[in-house]
């Protein structure tokens, strides 16, 4: 195993696929369990023969390993440059870490979509290991006129023809309870990405865009609501 001072490591914001940036609390969590002894995986760079070594998993570590004192860290070190190690951060965490939430996999599709935009969806999707309704759903936000947010639920699209009445809501929480029903063959993980897809398209700009509203009745009962 080889390692590397920190000091060393190029640690760029846009190949950290986070979309809050570093999480203070999972810093402080490993710091503490450096100190203890506790030994962590090896962070993952790409050496560009260039001299730089591009930080592409493992922003959390080696923040907690600032934190702890440590000057030097475990590196599993791998040959590319830096597109080669935005394509390894954008799938980062899908299988081990701090879980990704859905803003995460949005921001690492983002990143994607800005450096390939030619890419399919599928493409895409398939380098950051998420449904390609969600990347369709951020590539239309990408290219929206307001400049490509995720619009909040509930919102009118903008238009100079005066209030329009509202499409009806949509209960997603009800919805997304018969499609598990109906395919409990699925792992929690294949669940997790139908329901986030649904989430996507819900939030997704224009005409096809959907309201989410709270589970009721029965479905509330399932999700442990009141």
């Amino acid at each position: 195993m080889s390692t590397l001072q920190i000091a060393d490591l190029k640690r760029e914001p846009e190949l950290q696929c986070r979309a809050k940036g570093i999480n203070a609390a999972t810093v402080r969590e490993y710091g503490e369990a450096m100190k203890a002894g506790a030994t962590f995986p090896p962070v993952v760079v790409f050496h560009d023969g260039k001299g730089a070594h591009w930080l592409a998993d493992g922003f959390h570590r080696v923040a907690a390993a600032e934190l702890a004192g440590v000057a030097e860290i475990a590196v599993d070190v791998r040959e590319g440059d830096r597109k080669a190690a935005l394509l390894h951060a954008a799938s980062a965490n899908s299988d081990h870490g701090l879980r990704r939430t859905l803003a995460d996999k949005r921001a690492a599709v983002q990143r994607l979509l800005a450096a390939y935009p030619k890419w399919s969806d599928r493409k895409i999707a398939e380098a950051a290991k998420v449904d390609h309704k969600t990347v369709g759903a951020a590539r239309k936000a990408v290219a929206a006129p307001e400049g490509g947010e995720f619009p909040t639920a509930g919102d009118a699209p903008p238009n100079d023809a005066g209030p329009t009445e509202a499409a009806p809501a949509h209960d997603l929480g009800a919805a997304y309870l018969e499609v598990a029903s109906a395919h409990k063959a699925r792992s929690a993980d294949e669940h997790r990405e139908a329901f986030e897809s649904a989430l996507a398209l819900a939030f997704a700009p224009g005409p096809t865009r959907r309201r989410i509203v709270q589970p009721k009745g029965e479905a509330a009962t399932a999700n442990g609501g009141e």
